[in-house]
């Protein structure tokens, strides 16, 4: 199982990597929709990378149960 700071750093990394691929495509983006959608994108991978590190894969199905 990994330690507690490993998650954290594991998590940081990847937000880390997201932002700077953003703030490098920012200049280019020109219409305010896809600047909101890339956000959008960008909370729902840092929530989903919280999820997948703390709590492992999410099964395919919800219904499977946890082993």
């Amino acid at each position: 199982m990994e330690t507690k700071e490993a998650i954290l750093e594991s998590i940081l990394r990847k937000v880390k990597t997201d932002v700077s691929q953003f703030i490098e495509d920012e200049a280019e983006i020109k219409c305010p929709i896809e600047y909101e959608k890339r956000l959008i994108e960008m909370s729902l991978n840092f929530g989903r990378s919280i999820m997948e590190n703390t709590q492992g894969q999410m099964p395919k199905s919800r219904n499977l149960k946890k082993k």
